[in-house]
């Protein structure tokens, strides 16, 4: 996601926790896209969350806009009753909970027979804890990484990768049919025009780039409690990150 914070600071809402916010009371809530209260939210997150290390030299300004935050969000939801948020939360992750394409009639992309110009980057966040942060990135020939935090190698290495190899990565993204794929997973917009803000997670992305094509699929499946808070990407998304992440430990990196 564009807006996430640089690696380091913590993913999601790490810059709630250093103004002395507990990110938990407020990480779930429902805000309503499409009215003056949403748009304010949506547009203070996004500006707080791309300010990075700024925020912790302007801890006052923080704390007030933090504050209200909270006030804001406590009276957003205040209006609806909480089984009914819930059946519609649920409800909306259900249906999001899928492909954006059936697959079965998603035409795949046309990518160069000789891949050049291809490649496929996988990039995983950082959290408020210890998940491990790094790009991948493979394309002909080689393996570029670059990890951030929690990983066994730090710092950019290279690895070169045969024809075969890369091939057969190319080849998992299109079996796994990614670009029949919601483009994002994270803050997902419900049939009805709401959206959910969910903060403190660790996201995932698989970013495939051709000279003539591109497509991204963003996720940061969680739960509370054994249920869902977000939208789940298909199970071959997953199937095709953990190829990605065999790829860097076997290579050491992670």
């Amino acid at each position: 996601m564009g807006n996430r914070l640089p690696h380091g600071l913590g993913g999601r809402g790490h810059w709630l926790n250093i103004v002395g916010l507990q990110v938990g009371a407020i990480q779930r809530k429902r805000w309503v896209d499409g009215g003056s209260t949403g748009l304010l939210l949506k547009h203070l997150f996004r500006q707080l969350a791309s300010s990075g290390q700024d925020a912790y030299s302007g801890s006052i300004v923080w704390r007030i806009v933090a504050v209200a935050l909270v006030a804001v969000l406590t009276g957003t939801i205040s209006s609806q009753s909480k089984p009914d948020w819930q059946a519609q939360r649920e409800a909306c992750i259900t249906a999001l909970s899928s492909f954006a394409v059936d697959p079965s009639v998603a035409k795949p992309p046309q990518l160069p027979e000789d891949l050049e110009g291809l490649s496929i980057e996988y990039v995983s966040s950082g959290c408020y804890g210890n998940c491990p942060a790094f790009t991948l990135r493979v394309e002909k020939n080689k393996a570029a990484w670059d990890g951030h935090a929690f990983v066994r190698k730090k710092g950019k290495a290279e690895k070169q990768l045969s024809d075969r190899q890369f091939a057969d990565i190319v080849r998992a993204w299109l079996d796994a049919k990614m670009y029949a794929m919601r483009d994002d997973y994270c803050e997902p917009t419900c049939p009805d025009g709401t959206s959910t803000i969910i903060t403190d997670v660790q996201d995932t992305s698989v970013t495939l780039k051709a000279p003539s094509y591109s497509k991204k699929v963003l996720e940061c499946f969680t739960t509370l409690d054994g249920k869902p808070q977000t939208p789940k990407a298909p199970e071959q998304y997953f199937q095709l990150s953990r190829q990605l992440v065999q790829l860097a430990k076997s290579n050491h990196w992670l």
